[in-house]
């Protein structure tokens, strides 16, 4: 079995860390109190399920896209 690349290993770790500093501002800028009435959607419960729901698959899509530009671009080093 092939070792996966160090490069492919950066990028999930990248991605990792950037997922998780956006979700953490995200649920810090959302969770203020509430100026409306919708108190629920202030909450990190729910905006922990917005997230899940909404923002990680179009995250796991980048993460993928960004992996397969990289194995086109280094096919020969792999």
């Amino acid at each position: 079995m092939r070792k996966v690349p160090r490069l492919f290993l950066w990028t999930v770790a990248g991605w990792l860390f950037a997922f998780s500093a956006w979700t953490v501002w995200h649920l810090y800028t959302y969770t203020p109190p509430a100026l409306d009435r919708d108190y629920y959607t202030h909450n990190w419960g729910f905006q922990l399920i917005v997230v899940i729901v909404f923002h990680l698959p179009v995250w796991i899509i980048g993460l993928l896209v960004v992996i397969c530009v990289e194995m086109l671009v280094f096919k020969r080093r792999l």
